[in-house]
Parts: C-alpha cells; structure tokens; sequence
C-alpha cells in the first residue's frame, strides 16, 4: 500500500511540474469529449437529423471546451454551420455511394468552420481538418451502426484535440 502511494504521489508530482508538452495524456478529458459527442449525435438524430445534428454536437462539446478556449461560444456556430454546408454541398454534387467519403466530406466543413474557432488559441490547428475528416469518414463507414457514429467520431477526434490543445496559448 505505502508503495503504490508513493507512486502515485510521485506521479502526481512528476505531472504537476511538467511542462504542458511533457504531460501525459489527459483520459478525463478525451472521455468527456467522447460523451460529449456520442449525446450530442444521439440527440440530433432524435430531431430533425439535416439539421440538428450540428448543434447537438457542437453544444455537447462546447460543454467540454470552453474552459481551454475562450471564443469556444462560437464553436456551436461553426458546428452548425459545417454540418448545413456538408449536407449542402452533398446535395448539390450528388450523395456518393460510399459512406466514408460522406463522412470525409462532412468532417472537413465541420473541421474548416471549428478551424476558425480554433486557430487563434492553437498554433497547430491546421491539423484540425485531417483529424475532423478522418473521425468523421471512420465515423460514417458502414463498420459502425448508427448509434455508435458519435463516439467514433467523439474518440478520433478527442485523442487529436487532446494533443492540440497541449500547444495551446493557455497550459491544458
């Protein structure tokens, strides 16, 4: 027993005078992300999916956010935003058939309109577009049921927002 707290205290003192680059991976917040985004998904689909599924998402996860980006407000905006327009460029050039281009293709105008939110407090934002579209087009594949969509897309997501925000303008 005094071994493992000895340990532990250790580790918890190891971690507090870490820099923010050399901490270890933040599982609570990654897990609040993940349940963030499997609500909000599951939410929009209990509404008018076209529609709501951006705003569900992007207020679940502004809960989660907002206390490591100041502007986070505008991330239900962007969510919003970038799930009208996916949809909306999908239905101008056509739905493809397969279901992971069509989550590429949300997760990139999700990910550009969240860049805008982003970009100010995270000098590595630009990754945000490669992130969103891989969660999304893996989120959508025909590998993973409906209800499931959200905590895929949750979990890719959060592990890449988990690492952006360590070089972040304020500590994570």
């Amino acid at each position: 027993m005094n071994a493992l707290f000895f340990e532990s205290s250790w580790l918890c003192g190891k971690f507090i005078n870490m820099s923010s680059h050399e901490r270890l991976f933040n599982w609570i917040f990654w897990l609040q992300w993940v349940l963030a985004s499997t609500l909000g998904w599951l939410l929009g689909n209990a509404f008018i999916p076209e529609i709501s599924i951006g705003a569900t998402l992007g207020i679940a996860q502004w809960l989660i956010l907002r206390p490591w980006v100041s502007n986070a407000g505008w991330w239900v905006v962007a969510s919003t935003a970038g799930w009208l327009i996916g949809g909306t460029s999908l239905l101008i050039i056509s739905p493809p058939q397969n279901e992971t281009i069509t989550g590429a293709i949300f997760g990139l105008w999700i990910g550009l309109a969240q860049w805008i939110v982003l970009r100010k407090w995270v000098p590595l934002s630009g990754w945000w577009l490669v992130i969103s579209a891989l969660g999304w087009a893996i989120g959508f594949s025909s590998l993973v049921s409906s209800p499931f969509v959200g905590a895929i897309i949750g979990a890719i997501t959060g592990i890449g927002l988990e690492l952006l925000l360590r070089y972040s303008k304020r500590n994570f």
